[in-house]
């Protein structure tokens, strides 16, 4: 069964944050009744629980309940996160694909559940879907790559994309400090990274819009 990577417990995002409000204060006495952060845990899709209680439960804890709530009622309906990959580099089935809500982009399916469980919370904080331009690349199309970008392009049958384990984003997702600063604290606790290559003074070229999905990343080596 594919995990959705959620840390065990809050506080443990990659970096602090200014927009993430404070930590909740523990209780003097020991609490009568459900625990705030099991009312604003509870809070279905469609209801918010009271403004005064959500503040009181730290906005990391939040979007850790957020990726728990969404695994459970399957943010991507018909998506199955346990499918096993079928295929190649660039020679995927269809069933190891999922369709990115309704984009027209692909990836794996688990990688595919846990990048909408994160779209989840992203809307939730910016009002829109995040924007992709491209995920799950053929081995042809990899090659029709590779000969218009040269050395920027992944080699042919080498691509994270060619796994469907990668996304590029648009720029309107990505391109504000805002933003930036929020995928690169919440991304990881749903699996998805901007990984180190990619990032100013990486080993690669810089790719500020290029995504990947963690655990099968590593998984394959």
């Amino acid at each position: 069964m594919a995990t959705i990577a959620i840390p065990l417990t809050a506080g443990t995002g990659t970096s602090g944050s200014s927009d993430i409000a404070a930590e909740a204060v523990e209780p003097a006495t020991a609490p009568v009744g459900p625990s705030t952060l099991s009312i604003v845990g509870a809070a279905g899709a469609e209801e918010a629980p009271p403004a005064s209680l959500a503040q009181a439960v730290s906005a990391e804890e939040r979007t850790v309940l957020a990726a728990s709530r969404s695994e459970e009622r399957s943010p991507l309906p018909g998506c199955d996160s346990s499918a096993v990959s079928q295929g190649t580099n660039g020679n995927l089935s269809k069933d190891s694909l999922c369709e990115l809500w309704g984009s027209g982009t692909y990836v794996r399916a688990d990688a595919a559940v846990a990048l909408a469980a994160l779209n989840e919370s992203y809307v939730q904080t910016f009002g829109v879907n995040m924007g992709i331009t491209d995920g799950y690349r053929t081995l042809s199309s990899q090659y029709s790559l590779k000969s218009t970008k040269g050395a920027i392009a992944a080699t042919p049958g080498k691509s994270e994309h060619g796994w469907g384990l990668a996304v590029d984003l648009r720029p309107e997702t990505y391109q504000s400090a805002v933003k930036t600063k929020w995928l690169r604290t919440n991304a990881p606790l749903f699996g998805w990274d901007n990984p180190a290559w990619a990032r100013p003074g990486g080993s690669g070229a810089t790719e500020p819009w290029h995504w990947e999905f963690t655990e099968g990343v590593e998984a394959h080596g």
